[in-house]
């Protein structure tokens, strides 16, 4: 095929023409800084340079104004359109110059000189919400409306000796709980969340009389633990199953009755501010785990929800599973939630289902895979992924006590 063959028929906007020449400007855009004393310049590269093409065209023949007339109309009118350039190929342009010019001696012949200009996208910085930061914000909220309706409700000033006694021992309960979660970070941050555990115990008794610092005390620990855990899904399970007041196995905090004396009404009270703070604090850290990750700064930050990237979730299935079970906990709350602790909780629950799962996160989803007869983990995997090394993975979706005897019945598996 000779070099003829290659060449397509030129084109603007549909309207054909002919190409006698053509020239194509193209390269970089730089700014070059020279500098006094100094004979090396500096090329600062800003970008790739809009092409430019000029053409000699022309249109012939014995209805050649017609021809013209069209061409003419084409290169008149606004916004970009397919330039079919028989050297360069099909591109979006802008005609920015066109010169006619006819002659008696060329009759039936119109010529063109034409200025084409690669045409871009128009595009602009579009603001986007980052929502696991904003469910990081509204965690904070809620901690915040949690120490003020603490506040609020916990005291034990002026009240006989017992009722200290009786919130004593509901936090020093509570903290021994929180103790246990602590466990589950790793082991060079275990011995550091002991000794906030510790400082809080012994400050307790100072504490008692200034709420708002005990609460604050209370929720620092709680934050601490987000974005820290060696398992963050763990972590997760850990606070609901210790602080949910559907999982701990105790008795339901008293109530509060009129035939009660104001002592024991306060420390009625005192209970279930104490039980309030902690469950509250809890679902906070919880809910701020799901997206946060430890930062080299030892603090806690958003980032994608993205298993390649270090993220926690490994599908769509276990990121909605995890934020209908943090949804169902906050509406479990919600019923007995002061006001300011109320409009908290809402904005959680929704920042929580918009940000699980990640929208910007690529994460496969769970489907069913249902072999001929029982096989080992490794020969199923290897048949399903192309990968025995994701056994471990097909047996932690599908639970077994003998990995070397899949069963045969329907599996669940990740989408590749």
């Amino acid at each position: 095929m000779s070099w003829r063959d290659k060449l397509r028929p030129a084109s603007f906007r549909g309207v054909p023409f002919f190409i006698e020449s053509h020239d194509a400007e193209e390269g970089r855009r730089v700014e070059v800084h020279e500098y006094p004393l100094r004979d090396e310049p500096y090329v600062e590269d800003l970008g790739k340079k809009a092409g430019t093409y000029s053409v000699a065209a022309y249109v012939l023949g014995a209805d050649y104004m017609d021809a013209r007339d069209r061409l003419r109309e084409a290169c008149n009118q606004p916004g970009a359109a397919e330039l079919v350039h028989p050297y360069l190929g099909a591109m979006q342009a802008v005609c920015t110059a066109m010169r006619l010019s006819e002659s008696s001696f060329d009759g039936g012949m119109a010529r063109f000189d034409l200025t084409f200009v690669e045409a871009g996208k128009s595009q602009f910085p579009e603001a986007k919400e980052d929502a696991a930061a904003s469910l990081l914000d509204s965690a904070d909220k809620l901690d915040a409306a949690t120490e003020g309706s603490f506040a609020d409700r916990f005291s034990v000033d002026g009240w006989p000796d017992w009722a200290r006694a009786d919130a004593l021992a509901d936090l020093a309960g509570q903290i021994n709980r929180l103790a246990d979660v602590g466990n589950l970070l790793p082991i060079k941050e275990v011995a550091r969340f002991a000794l906030g555990i510790r400082q809080l115990t012994g400050s307790l008794e100072t504490l008692l009389s200034v709420p708002d610092q005990l609460a604050g005390q209370v929720i620092g620990m709680f934050t601490s633990l987000t974005g820290s855990f060696r398992n963050p899904l763990d972590g997760i399970a850990a606070l609901k199953s210790r602080f949910a007041r559907t999982s701990v196995q105790r008795q339901p905090p008293p109530a509060v009755s009129s035939t009660q004396t104001p002592a024991q009404r306060q420390a009625a009270l005192n209970t279930q501010a104490v039980g309030a703070l902690f469950e509250q604090a809890a679902i906070s850290a919880a809910a701020a785990t799901a997206v946060a990750r430890p930062t080299a700064q030892g603090g806690a930050s958003a980032l994608p929800l993205n298993p390649d990237s270090g993220g926690l979730f490994e599908s769509v299935d276990q990121a909605i599973g995890q934020r209908d079970e943090l949804g169902g906990w906050i509406d479990e709350l919600l019923p007995t939630a002061p006001d300011a602790v109320y409009l908290a909780l809402t904005d959680l629950r929704v920042a929580l289902y918009q940000a699980l799962p990640d929208a910007e996160s690529d994460l496969p989803r769970l489907a069913e895979y249902r072999p001929v007869r029982s096989l080992p983990a490794l020969t199923l995997a290897y048949a399903i992924h192309g990968d025995a090394r994701r056994a471990d993975e097909l047996v932690r979706h599908n639970p077994t006590p003998y990995p070397g005897f899949m069963p045969s019945a329907a599996l669940r598996v990740l989408t590749d």
